[in-house]
């Protein structure tokens, strides 16, 4: 996940950006951080999925980029993982 500072000592979080669909904010992840590298100067931490949908805003959504294309991930599927996860529960 891409990641920032807010303070200098505090916590990493998301860095935001414009979702393909208007309106909409996303997250841009990648498991490569070449790919992530390529989006300019930004901290990047590893986390795993199931941890960014916690941590995640329901609102806000996710780009995945791979070294050859990427994909999308409205609110509406992530609402669907995330359903997933508390049936898992």
């Amino acid at each position: 996940m891409l990641a920032r500072r807010i303070f200098p000592e505090g916590p990493l979080e998301p860095v935001l950006g414009r979702a393909p669909q208007p309106g909409r904010l996303c997250v841009t992840v990648s498991e490569s951080k070449d790919c992530i590298a390529r989006l300019g100067e930004v901290e990047t931490i590893e986390i795993t999925g199931e941890k960014l949908l916690k941590k995640l805003a329901v609102g806000h959504e996710i780009v995945v980029v791979y070294e050859d294309g990427g994909d999308y991930m409205t609110r509406e599927q992530l609402a669907w993982y995330r359903q997933l996860m508390e049936d898992k529960q």
